[in-house]
C-alpha cells in the first residue's frame, strides 16, 4: 500500500504543447492485477489515447473499490474506480467503513452486469440436496465456499445474502464448512484442485474463469426463488437487480434475479475540474474505443454514463450538460 501512495500522489500529469495539444499521463487505482477491473484500465487507456494523442493510463493494484475511496478522500490518489453500492457504503458509514465520506465523485459509470453467481459443485450440490440458495439455510452442509476477498464489495454482497436467508459466516463453519476469502484467480485454482465446495461471487456472464471452473470441475448455478432476497440486499447497498435469463448456463433452466455490481471512475470532489471534464468527454467521444477493451462492456451507452446513482463532479457534469446528457 506505501507503493501505491507514492506511485499515485502524483498521478495526472498534464503536459501541454500548444493551445489546443494536451497529453495526460495517469494512473488509474483499481483491484486485483488480473480482475475484471483491470480492463478498465485499459478501457480508459484506450479512450484517452484516442482523445488526447500520446496520452497513456496505467492500472494499479490496490485493495479495490473500499479502499480506493479511502484514498480518494485522503487524496492520496487522484483517480480510481468504485462500485455505487461501495460508495453508499462510505457515504452512510456502513461495515466496513467506520465514518461517513462524503467526498468522493463520480466521473462516468463505466460497466455494470457484474452478476452475483451462487454456485456449487454439481457433486457438492447433490450430495446434500441443494438447489435453491435458501438449501444452504434448512441443509446445513458443511460447504468450502470462496466469496473472494474480505473488505471487497464482493464479499459484503455475499454475507448480506447469506444473512438474508438467516445464515451467518460463522454458521458455516460450524457446520464443518469454511468460509474463504479468495481473489477470483485463486478461488479458480482452489476450484480446480477440488480444496473448495463453491464459490458466490460476482462476474460477467460466462466469463472466461467461469469456464476454467466448469472445464475442472462441473459446476451448479443455485437459484435463488425467493427473490425478496436479492431485492433487500440491493436495496441495502443501494446496487441495482439484474436478470440472467434461463439458459445463460446448462444448471440454470428459469431467469435468476440477483444484485449486480456497477463501476463508476471516480475523483475527490476537490479534483481539477478539467481533468474530470477531459475524462468525461473521452470516454464519451471515443466510447467504441472504450468499449473494444472487452466484449462485457458492449452494452454501454453515453446515457449509461450518467446513470450512476452517486453524486457527480462538477468538471463531468459541466462535459455531460454541453453533450446533452444532462
Amino acid at each position: 500500500m506505501r507503493k501505491l501512495f507514492a506511485v499515485t500522489c502524483a498521478v495526472a500529469v498534464l503536459t501541454t504543447t500548444g493551445a489546443f495539444a494536451q497529453k495526460y499521463n495517469l494512473t488509474i487505482a483499481g483491484a486485483s492485477p488480473k480482475g475484471v477491473w483491470s480492463i478498465l484500465g485499459v478501457a480508459l487507456d484506450k479512450a484517452m489515447s484516442a482523445t488526447y494523442p500520446g496520452s497513456s493510463v496505467t492500472y494499479q493494484t490496490s485493495g479495490g473499490g473500499i479502499a480506493n475511496i479511502a484514498l480518494v478522500d485522503r487524496k492520496k490518489v487522484a483517480l480510481a474506480l468504485a462500485s455505487t453500492g461501495e460508495m453508499h457504503l462510505g457515504a452512510n458509514a456502513i461495515k466496513p467503513f467506520k465514518k461517513k465520506i462524503k467526498s468522493v465523485r463520480v466521473v462516468a459509470r463505466v460497466h455494470a452486469w457484474l452478476y452475483f453467481h451462487p454456485m456449487l459443485t454439481k457433486s457438492a450440490a447433490d450430495k446434500y440436496g441443494i438447489k435453491d440458495f435458501s438449501d444452504i439455510a434448512t441443509k446445513k452442509p458443511p460447504i468450502r465456499i470462496s466469496i473472494n476477498r474480505r473488505g471487497l464489495l464482493v464479499s459484503v454482497i455475499a454475507e448480506a445474502m447469506l444473512n438474508e436467508i438467516g445464515v451467518k459466516l460463522k454458521d458455516i463453519d460450524s457446520w464443518g464448512g469454511k468460509v474463504i476469502y479468495a481473489a477470483s484467480g485463486d478461488t479458480t485454482s482452489l476450484m480446480a484442485d477440488r480444496k473448495l465446495d463453491g464459490h458466490m461471487m460476482t462476474w460477467p456472464i460466462k466469463h472466461r474463469r467461469l469456464r476454467q471452473m466448469e472445464a475442472a470441475v462441473p459446476m451448479v448455478l443455485l437459484s435463488v426463488n425467493d427473490r425478496s432476497v436479492s431485492q433487500r440486499v440491493a436495496k441495502k447497498l443501494n446496487m441495482p437487480l439484474d436478470t440472467m435469463p434461463g439458459g445463460t448456463y446448462k444448471s440454470q433452466p428459469a431467469d435468476l434475479v440477483v444484485p449486480s455490481m456497477e463501476g463508476n471512475i471516480i475523483m475527490h470532489k476537490d479534483g481539477d475540474d478539467k481533468m474530470a471534464y477531459d475524462i468525461a468527454k473521452a470516454v464519451h467521444t471515443n466510447l467504441k474505443a472504450f468499449s473494444s477493451a472487452h466484449r462485457f462492456l458492449s452494452k454501454l451507452t453515453p446515457k449509461f454514463l450518467v446513470g450512476s446513482k452517486g453524486q457527480y463532479h462538477p468538471g463531468a457534469v459541466k462535459y455531460y450538460k454541453e453533450a446533452g446528457l444532462m
